[in-house]
């Protein structure tokens, strides 16, 4: 977080919004949060399916 300049609170603040509306999906494995792209991610799976 510190190269960005971001604090912390700031974007989890941003994340949680952005998960809200359905652009994200957090994911809590352990003690960590992960948002993942779910659109990005598919079309990334499934990019090799249509070459």
């Amino acid at each position: 977080m510190e190269d960005t300049k971001v604090i912390r609170k700031t974007a989890a603040k941003y994340l949680n919004q952005l998960d809200k509306i359905g652009i994200l999906s957090k994911q809590r494995i352990w003690k960590d949060n992960y948002c993942i792209n779910t659109d990005l991610f598919m079309l990334l799976q499934n990019i090799g399916k249509f070459s």
